[in-house]
């Protein structure tokens, strides 16, 4: 049972990507550069920083990769909140970029590759 919870939130997880996704891409339309968006619940941000939305009990962080996002590129994360109830997940940390590639890691940074399937 406790799996196929922790499932169902991923796959919130995942969608709650893909619309941030294109939160990124009209920020992008507006401004032309996606490192200036930012994540958080100011009226100045492109998109809320943690998910769930629609819950006031929240089981990742949603971030941009600042590291690897440039004025023509993104990444985005959604990580599971440790502690939490996903945080033992088998796919803790998932992720999209701007060209759709998406991917995940588990909680040691390895590629893993059964998350989005």
């Amino acid at each position: 049972y406790q799996t196929q919870v922790m499932k169902t939130r991923r796959g919130d997880a995942k969608a709650t990507l893909t619309a941030l996704a294109q939160a990124m891409e009209e920020s992008y339309t507006n401004s032309m550069d996606y490192s200036v968006a930012t994540l958080g619940s100011t009226a100045s941000n492109i998109f809320p920083d943690k998910a769930p939305l629609d819950s006031s009990t929240k089981f990742y962080t949603l971030s941009i990769d600042d590291e690897k996002t440039t004025s023509r590129f993104f990444v985005i994360w959604a990580t599971a909140i440790s502690p939490g109830p996903q945080a033992n997940d088998s796919c803790p940390k998932l992720w999209i970029d701007s060209t759709g590639k998406k991917g995940a890691s588990d909680a040691s940074d390895s590629a893993i590759t059964h998350c989005w399937g």
